[in-house]
């Protein structure tokens, strides 16, 4: 595939496919501690990567260049349909230029309307669930006409390949690989009850082959992050889908050979007056034997997304995903040594 990341969007109810090439090389000198090595904060919307329903579907291409954080192209869907931000209208003349109605806000030549959640739910088990039979597999939660801001997995023997909002569909959606028998796994959705729209911002990797560490992405100036989640393949062991403190999407782990490569997306708003976004974390001692959990909970607010453990090695990572009831995200896993950490943390949306 030529040039950096492309994705295209089949209309509103449409898969997003998107590959890569060639994206920067990092050092593999990361640590355990669950910081990031990516040198990007934020990066700018691709216009023409969404259609409407009908529409001919459209290609965004950009390329990246070694030392950089990589290219990124976004998609944008709303909770009423899919927000075509491409700003071109059929005669290809720019229409983002003419500003955005009273009601929206203006950014990188996006017109949003700030995203106000009233309510989430989580959806436990989705289709496809059980036992792999297949070599490479996939499942999915389905958050119907809701959006599907925050998932994850339940996974035993079970190495996930990725983990994701597929907001076309409205799902969230895992993938990967099975190890001995027997072996089992699931997925579940932080489904948010919301009006508005978000978009997605995506960086590219291609890792050492020893790299450990982490590698996020992040939400352009006046936008919030309100989830997140992303891909990195057979080549790469994860060891946390989390948000970070200072309001980026990172994925942990360490790389395998063959020159690992990871995507991870960071799903950004625009929020109302008033609004904001709290983080909340929970850490646990687990040992070698017994599956051991954290539990992050919301102390107010609506809990609509979370991650995950990090870049520590202490832990192997089995569980991410939010309740079944409360608001709350957990963690489990067990310790590499006799003992070790098990982290978990969930974002919170203030009304």
């Amino acid at each position: 595939m030529d040039g950096g990341m492309r994705y295209v969007v089949w209309g509103a109810a449409g898969l997003l496919a998107g590959c890569f090439s060639n994206p920067p090389v990092l050092d593999s000198g990361g640590d355990d501690t669950g910081s990031s090595t990516s040198s990007a904060t934020s990066v700018s919307p691709t216009s023409g990567v969404t259609m409407p329903p009908g529409s001919t579907s459209e290609d965004a291409t950009s390329s990246s260049t070694a030392g950089e954080s990589g290219s990124s192209s976004s998609d944008a869907t709303s909770s009423t349909g899919v927000l075509d931000t491409s700003g071109e209208d059929s005669s290809g003349e720019s229409t983002a230029a003419a500003g955005c109605e009273a009601d929206r806000v203006e950014i990188d030549e996006m017109c949003l309307t700030p995203l106000s959640v009233s309510n989430a739910f989580s959806v436990i088990g989705g289709i496809g669930g059980g036992a792999f039979d297949d070599a490479m597999p996939c499942l999915e939660a389905s958050c119907g006409m809701d959006l599907p801001l925050g998932g994850g997995f339940e996974v035993t023997d079970v190495a996930p390949h990725s983990s994701h909002a597929n907001f076309g569909a409205g799902s969230w959606d895992i993938c990967g690989a099975a190890g001995e028998e027997p072996n089992t796994w699931d997925v579940s959705a932080r489904c948010a009850v919301a009006e508005g729209d978000v978009f997605t911002e995506t960086e590219p990797y291609a890792l050492a082959d020893d790299f450990l560490g982490c590698v996020d992405a992040g939400c352009p100036a006046d936008t919030s992050l309100v989830g997140g989640g992303g891909r990195w393949g057979p080549n790469f062991e994860v060891t946390g889908s989390r948000p970070t403190r200072d309001g980026h999407w990172e994925v942990c782990g360490r790389g395998l050979g063959n020159g690992p490569e990871v995507e991870v997306d960071a799903y950004c708003a625009v929020l109302p007056a008033g609004a904001s976004i709290q983080l909340a974390e929970e850490i646990e001692l687990v040992d070698s034997v017994t599956l051991g959990c954290a539990q992050a909970v919301c102390p107010s607010g609506i809990a609509i997304a979370g991650g995950g453990d990090g870049g520590s090695i202490s832990a192997t990572f089995e569980v991410s995903r939010p309740t079944d009831a409360g608001e709350a995200w957990m963690t489990c896993g067990r310790a590499n040594l006799p003992s070790g950490e098990i982290r978990s943390r969930v974002l919170c949306y203030q009304p």
